[in-house]
């Protein structure tokens, strides 16, 4: 089943997307996490049938695990706030 990210930015209606269908919902808030970055309004993931399968308090849980690609990015910049 193929998911989508999609977000909105502050003050703008329109939803935004990269239109690119990733094959795993965790590949999908993989990217999700980069996108938390631009400090939307709104973020989260769809599945094909347009029903959100993760927001953005499931998608920053999934962002605080660290992977091969994100070892301890946010859990540095946890850190260094304190």
């Amino acid at each position: 089943m193929p998911y989508f990210v999609k977000w909105k930015l502050h003050g703008q209606d329109q939803v935004l997307s990269n239109e690119l269908a990733y094959p795993r919902a965790s590949d999908a808030m993989d990217f999700a996490c980069g996108v938390l970055g631009q400090k939307p309004n709104d973020v989260w993931v769809e599945d094909e049938h347009g029903s959100r399968i993760a927001d953005e308090i499931k998608i920053i849980r999934h962002c605080m695990k660290p992977t091969k690609n994100r070892p301890t990015q946010i859990r540095s910049a946890r850190t260094s706030s304190s």
